[in-house]
């Protein structure tokens, strides 16, 4: 109830503004347009909202008055925005790659030092199964980072060594895509960890 007087009232202030301005706009020299309701409540910014740059003469003149000079500068400078992001992108991109090998490494060094110290480790098993689901979690990012690596306006840097997808993801999975049968890997991660304690 309260919302919709205010909100009436408003309105009113709106209607009654226009109405004046209408009235002097034919009078200005040069004559200024003559605005609408839904115009003038559809202005979303004070950048768009006409009336007030017609209180000085002078601002009319300059480049950015015109609403379709400030929709191109606007559109520039997104443009040119978005080519930083580029920039950052591909500092992003070898970030995680980089990241995605010290994972696997580092995680395959220490189940490799914990066997050496005890071979039935029951940590270095549930390290085993740890690692099975990450390997094929950081697979499917090395995947997505190799078909960016691949679109046509890429323009970051390439590594030298390339990760052969196709391989790993026949051996973890039985499939060449990273991304398909995460069930039967964890079943199967889940055998091996048993047996390997078994013995």
């Amino acid at each position: 109830k309260y919302i919709s007087r205010a909100i009436a009232r408003r309105s009113a202030t709106i209607c009654n503004a226009l109405e004046k301005y209408n009235k002097m706009a034919p009078l200005q020299i040069p004559p200024r347009p003559i605005l609408n309701y839904a115009e003038v409540v559809g202005y979303a910014t004070l950048g768009e909202f006409t009336l007030l740059k017609y209180s000085c003469h002078d601002l009319l003149a300059k480049p950015w008055a015109v609403p379709e000079t400030r929709e191109m500068s606007a559109k520039y400078f997104k443009l040119v925005r978005s080519h930083e992001e580029i920039t950052r992108l591909n500092v992003e991109i070898g970030h995680l790659d980089a990241w995605v090998e010290y994972d696997d490494k580092k995680m395959l060094e220490v189940i490799k030092m914990l066997v050496a110290d005890d071979p039935p480790s029951l940590l270095a098993a549930e390290l085993r199964k740890q690692y099975s689901v990450h390997h094929r979690i950081n697979n499917a990012h090395h995947c997505r980072l190799h078909k960016i690596r691949q679109l046509k306006g890429y323009s970051g840097p390439i590594p030298v060594m390339q990760h052969d997808f196709a391989e790993e993801g026949q051996d973890d999975e039985g499939s060449g895509d990273p991304e398909e049968n995460d069930e039967l890997g964890d079943k199967a991660s889940c055998l091996e960890d048993t047996i390997s304690c078994i013995r």
